[in-house]
């Protein structure tokens, strides 16, 4: 399941002074995935609510769940 966040009140504020220009409101929801640690290109939003996926989500190796990535583990042979 995608982790959903909420707008805070400065967030909520800046996405109704959107204008209505082209990449604007790409350009915000970026940004406020990113500050959050999510990968920018993967939000999903409804207004003062979005989700995302974690930054390395498809780079790196994702256990036990597809949701939580992180660098492969470093295996050691004996």
């Amino acid at each position: 399941m995608r982790q959903t966040f909420e707008l805070s009140v400065v967030e909520k504020r800046q996405f109704a002074r959107l204008k209505p220009v082209q990449g604007e409101a790409l350009a915000f929801w970026g940004h406020a995935a990113y500050i959050r640690g999510m990968d920018p290109d993967t939000v999903l939003s409804d207004g003062g609510k979005f989700s995302a996926l974690p930054m390395g989500h498809n780079k790196w190796w994702c256990y036990p769940s597809k949701l939580k990535c992180s660098k492969p583990p470093i295996y050691i042979e004996a």
